[in-house]
């Protein structure tokens, strides 16, 4: 790793840890948000995602800081995030397809104490993997963006739209549309590797993308909103290769991985806090 980039992480852990009570202990953390997705412009602020864990006597006690927020400043810019505990809302969640974990672990590592606690989290995530939770929870999002926007802006024609909407827009169909030719957010995740999906609209998108980088707002073509109403179409239905039948083998797996992440908890706890 070059020494830039070294001290780039060196330098969000710090302010991540000033940031967080003195009692918790950082397990990881990714840089998620636009940086994690690969649509980060030069002037995109920083946005983490931090595991954590929490004192032995907290636990005991239930005296837990189970997800915190937090904002600060870095390089100029807003470096903000929430915190969540290694078993209450990680471990515990990893099973039902979290989107939360699926983007720290598809996002840059900025730090991370254990590599095994990261291979874990993949290996369940692999194993308990539901395109259906996915598709809901990126199609939620999209609708709310969109509605969102067009809501606060209906007094008026739309002819632009903000760049980086435009962007994350586009972001999420093409994730929708890689999720409904059956392929796992796991492996498609970031811009450039659900850019596959894009088909005859690629060279629109980059445009988009390398348009957004030099200005605020983005023409809201026909093209475009052909694309959003055709996205808004697509249903779970739509999925290739994926059938109530798997979603019923789905469950028995997830009750076979929730001993795995009662077992890993357990380690973790004995490492740090019995074993001698």
């Amino acid at each position: 790793m070059e020494e830039t980039k070294k001290q780039f992480y060196h330098e969000i852990y710090e302010a991540v840890r000033k940031t967080l009570p003195a009692e918790v202990e950082i397990l990881h953390i990714s840089l998620v948000g636009d940086h994690g997705k690969g649509i980060a412009s030069p002037t995109s602020d920083y946005d983490v995602r931090v595991i954590i864990l929490n004192s032995y006597d907290n636990y005991l006690l239930q005296r837990l800081h189970q997800k915190l927020t937090f904002k600060t400043t870095y390089d100029g810019r807003n470096l903000e995030g929430e915190a969540y505990d290694i078993y209450y809302q990680v471990l515990r969640v990893v099973t039902n397809s979290s989107p939360i974990v699926l983007e720290m672990l598809k996002s840059e590592e900025v730090y991370s104490q254990s590599k095994e606690l990261i291979q874990t989290l993949w290996d369940i995530s692999k194993k308990c993997y539901d395109p259906y939770a996915h598709f809901h929870t990126i199609q939620g999002r999209l609708r709310g963006k969109l509605q969102s926007y067009f809501r606060d802006n209906e007094e008026t024609s739309v002819k632009t739209v903000p760049a980086r909407l435009a962007v994350e827009v586009l972001h999420s169909i093409l994730q929708l549309r890689a999720i409904v030719a059956g392929k796992s957010l796991l492996e498609f995740f970031n811009m450039e590797e659900v850019m596959g999906f894009a088909g005859d609209d690629e060279q629109m998108i980059r445009d988009i993308i390398r348009q957004a980088s030099e200005k605020e707002e983005i023409e809201l073509t026909e093209k475009f909103v052909d694309i959003i109403k055709a996205t808004e179409k697509l249903t779970t239905g739509d999925i290739k290769g994926y059938s109530q039948d798997k979603r019923e083998e789905l469950k028995e797996i997830i009750k076979e991985m929730a001993s795995v992440t009662k077992e890993t908890f357990l380690n973790i706890i004995k490492k740090r806090y019995i074993v001698k």
